[in-house]
């Protein structure tokens, strides 16, 4: 999951991640907030730090090892990875061709490992009161990257993807040889 976001030009959603709680039954529950996109990235990869991805945890689960064994594969790393994809988008995808690859960003991404530790975290507002609902159910062994999903539309865009297109054109001049025609595109 993060390695597509690190390399992402456009992130078109942000990712809320809850972590799982000692009293309380969680799923690791994913939520996305679809959102007007306002940024393209010309210098990639993008940064763990600048990610739009939040960790939500109970109050009572400090960053430990089952607070990072939960997101362990969804957050790995692996920096030769990230490269060979970079490349291989620069030379074949239009929309990569005038990209920067910053190896200084590289560098400062793991191996191979996670990037949980990078990522925000913050702790979950639990009213005070609240109890668990229901039976409390004997702890089974789940799939840490068990997740269920939704999405939340954001209804106050102030710009669209188009608009922000149609002004990064205005402000620079595309260079025709540089743009494909995708019906005439060799395969490869």
């Amino acid at each position: 999951m993060v390695e597509e976001m690190l390399i992402a030009r456009v992130h078109v959603h942000v990712k809320v991640l809850q972590v799982r709680g000692a009293q309380y039954k969680y799923r690791g529950h994913v939520v996305r907030f679809l959102r007007n996109v306002g940024r393209l990235f010309e210098e990639l990869p993008v940064l763990p730090e600048e990610l739009d991805i939040v960790l939500l945890r109970p109050p009572d689960m400090e960053e430990g090892p089952r607070f990072q064994q939960q997101f362990a594969r969804d957050l790995r790393v692996r920096r030769s990875c990230l490269l060979t994809w970079l490349y291989y988008l620069q030379r074949h995808h239009p929309g990569y061709r005038d990209i920067v690859v910053r190896q200084d960003r590289l560098q400062r991404l793991p191996l191979d490992g996670s990037i949980v530790a990078s990522i925000a975290s913050q702790v979950a507002d639990i009213p005070d009161g609240e109890v668990p609902q229901g039976p409390v159910e004997e702890a089974v062994e789940e799939d840490p990257s068990d997740a269920d999903a939704s999405a939340i539309p954001n209804l106050q865009v102030t710009d669209t993807e188009l608009n922000a297109l149609q002004s990064r054109l205005i402000h620079s001049t595309p260079d025709p040889e540089r743009m494909a025609d995708l019906e005439h595109m060799p395969p490869t």
